[in-house]
């Protein structure tokens, strides 16, 4: 059986997680496989511990965690070695955001620079789910090019750089999907 990824995206509170996290149970139900969670965000602050915690008390107790803020394609090994062969990365836009905050601070100004160092990061997960047969990627990402362009350099070079990646990946996706208040659509 051939691997397949499966890219979801959408606006914040959208629905797109608990719709990524809908599939991932069906795929378990109907094919008897495990589900591994990669979880990318971090708790800056006291609101987003609290949405981590929310977030980790509403998936299924059978559900591996796997922590992964910067290197998705070795959270997806780590689960398939753990015998998991549906994962949940939630979110691709929060690597993008955590690489980004990490890189070196003189490439802002260069959109092209930013995307040689980053965009690797998910052609290599891409690649890596290819190679493992009968693997369900689910990828859930921000759409974030129907709002105003930021003020500031960091946000415009955030929003350039994900809606890039974004293409990239859903160009590499068996479905695309696109969740707009709660509602999916699939694209692709």
């Amino acid at each position: 059986m051939a691997s397949e990824i499966i890219l979801i995206s959408g606006s914040i509170r959208s629905g797109k997680s608990d719709f990524a996290e809908s599939i991932a149970r069906e795929k378990a139900k109907d094919t008897g496989k495990k589900v591994a969670y990669v979880a990318t965000a971090r708790a800056g602050d006291q609101e987003m511990a609290e949405r981590i915690d929310r977030h980790r008390q509403k998936r299924p107790a059978d559900w591996l965690t796997i922590e992964n803020l910067y290197c998705p394609a070795a959270a997806l090994q780590e689960a398939y070695s753990n015998g998991r062969f549906i994962v949940l990365l939630d979110s691709m836009a929060m690597v993008v955001s955590n690489l980004l905050c990490r890189s070196d601070g003189a490439r802002l100004g260069s959109e092209a620079g930013l995307h040689v160092e980053i965009s690797p990061v998910f052609a290599d997960l891409c690649g890596h789910a290819a190679k493992l047969a009968g693997m369900s990627l689910i990828i859930v990402t921000e759409e974030v090019g129907w709002s105003l362009a930021p003020e500031n350099l960091l946000g415009r070079a955030y929003q350039n750089l994900l809606g890039r990646i974004n293409q990239e990946v859903a160009a590499q996706a068996a479905e695309v999907w696109l969740v707009v208040m709660g509602i999916p659509q699939r694209l692709k």
